[in-house]
This record gives structure tokens, sequence and C-alpha cells, in this order.
């Protein structure tokens, strides 16, 4: 019974939001943000559904990524910077209800890494003094090496 009234719920929510998007009074960065929000509320009111706060965090990455996109253009290394940070905080979420996963590690990880090969690789080395440009690399290695050890010192050991 409760699965059936948040879905509708849900449903009606979106029929409003869709009708007012198509009225033209609102924007395409607020619709994905209320999208976003709506997933992350269906998350709050289902018993806490990992693919609902999932959908949440990238609906949510996206609506911020064209939002910042309309006022800088920072290129396509901005979008997945926002949808790696979408991960973590996956990750930071299902560890504050009391969930043990680290899945959301992983992909967090790589699209944070992806979106600095792109920064650099789109001339955000330029921004950076040649100097210190090569020690650039190393650094993102070693810190991504201390995220591990830190995610690996946070899971609680099994004992068998």
């Amino acid at each position: 019974m409760v699965n059936a009234r948040l879905w509708g719920a849900v449903l009606i929510c979106a029929g409003f939001i869709l009708t007012i998007a198509q009225m033209g009074y609102m924007s395409g960065e607020v619709f994905l943000l209320l999208v976003a929000a709506g997933l992350l509320a269906g998350y709050l009111l289902s018993g806490y559904r990992t693919g609902l706060l999932v959908g949440g965090a990238c609906v949510g990455a996206l609506g911020m990524f064209v939002a910042v996109d309309r006022y800088v253009a920072a290129g396509g290394w901005l979008f997945f910077l926002f949808l790696g940070i979408g991960f973590l905080l996956v990750l930071l979420v299902e560890r504050l209800v009391g969930r043990q996963t680290d899945w959301p590690v992983y992909p967090g990880v790589v699209l944070v890494g992806f979106s600095a090969f792109i920064f650099l690789q789109e001339g955000g080395a330029v921004a950076l003094s040649f100097a210190y440009a090569r020690f650039l690399w190393p650094a993102v290695l070693v810190g991504l090496g201390l995220l591990l050890l830190l995610i690996s010192f946070l899971r609680p050991t099994r004992r068998s």
C-alpha cells in the first residue's frame, strides 16, 4: 500500500513539473534539480532504496552542471566532476544510514579522475605553472591511494 501511495505521489508531482516546464515557466536546470529532489524524497520515503538515491545524485549532478555551465563555460570536465561527486555523496549517505557499502567509491573516483584528465587535456594545465604541472599526476595518484586506504580503514573488518 505504501508503494502505491509513493508512486502515485511521484507521478502526480512529475505531471505537475512537466506541465509547468512545457508551459515555459521553468528552465532546464530547475526542472532537473526538481526531479533530483523528487528522487531523493522518494529515497527517504521508501525506506532508503538505493536506486532512488543513485538516480537523484545523477540527475542532480546533471542539473548542477547545466546551471553552472549556463554562467561559466567550463567544459565537459565539470560534468564528470559533478557526476563523480554525486557517486561519492551516495557513498556518504549510505554510510550515514548505516549501510556498509563501498561500490559507489569506484565510479566516483574514476569519474573524478577522468574529469581531471579532461581538464588537463582542455588546457587546464595552462593555468598551472609548468614547473608544478609535472607533479600533478603523481599527486592525484597519491591522493586516490590515500582515499582508498581511508575507506578501507573506515569499513569494519569481517571475522570468520
